[in-house]
């Protein structure tokens, strides 16, 4: 398959700091995961991880303003708050574009 669809994709990377409480973050991004997933323009969210221990949250949008809804929702701009007060040591976000996109076996 391959398209020009255009598709927005934020690549979510962090370090928990040492003293954040897992269950809470467990807690709060179940409450993400499923607020975003009910929004318009959400295609999928899906946490890739590595051998070394690192991993990466991917999540995309059909469109800019789909990801504007969820960057601006109430409870999640109060849970991004949150995340670098209580959770995050360190994070990286990257917006992207989907130029094009690829996949084989053809279906």
């Amino acid at each position: 398959m391959k398209t020009d669809r255009g598709e927005i994709v934020v690549i979510f990377r962090g370090a928990l700091r040492e003293n954040a409480s897992l269950s809470d973050y467990g807690e709060l991004s179940a409450r993400m995961t499923d607020i975003v997933s009910g929004l318009p323009g959400f295609i999928s969210k899906e946490l890739v991880s590595s051998a070394e221990g690192g991993g990466a949250l991917i999540v995309r949008f059909e469109n800019e303003t789909a990801l504007e809804v969820w960057r601006t929702h109430p409870e999640h701009v109060a849970v991004m708050q949150r995340g670098r007060d209580d959770f995050y040591a360190s994070y990286t976000m990257l917006v992207c574009k989907v130029i094009r996109e690829s996949s084989f076996p053809a279906n």
